[in-house]
């Protein structure tokens, strides 16, 4: 039997109330998403939190992973550092709200540094943010 996330229940722990447009984002089935939206429509909040399943779904895969010497890698990228940071702190603050045990040392929010790296699950899961003009 498969285990299932819904995200739907996700949202509430965090604090988070998508509006309809997002809802719609986060609904989708299709493996890659455009979000092309105006400014306030908060592209960030939809990919910061949409990472929350996927660090569960890490989580429930752990031991394959592991097993595999495999880990579940994402990367935020934005124009610039900042534009990524955005998205960054929306997935690093869900995790602290949800108690999520941060690798250490692995784990890195140092925005000034040029360093923003989630590590959990033993390194099973990575989150990185980075810069498409200064890679």
């Amino acid at each position: 039997m498969a285990l299932v996330i819904v995200k739907d229940r996700l949202w509430q722990p965090i604090g988070y109330w998508p509006h309809e447009g997002q809802i719609k984002v986060h609904r989708s089935a299709a493996r890659h998403r455009v979000n092309a939206a105006g400014r306030r429509f908060g592209k960030s909040q939809v990919g910061g939190h949409e990472l929350v399943p996927e660090a569960f779904r890490a989580k429930m895969n752990q031991g394959r992973l592991e097993a595999l010497g495999m880990r579940m890698e994402f990367w935020i990228i934005g124009p610039n550092y900042t534009d990524a940071e955005k998205e960054f702190r929306v997935f690093y603050n869900d995790c602290r709200k949800l108690k999520m045990p941060f690798d250490r040392p692995g784990t890195y929010n140092d925005v000034r540094g040029g360093d923003m790296q989630i590590s959990l699950w033993e390194g099973r899961f990575l989150v990185q943010a980075k810069s498409g003009a200064h890679p």
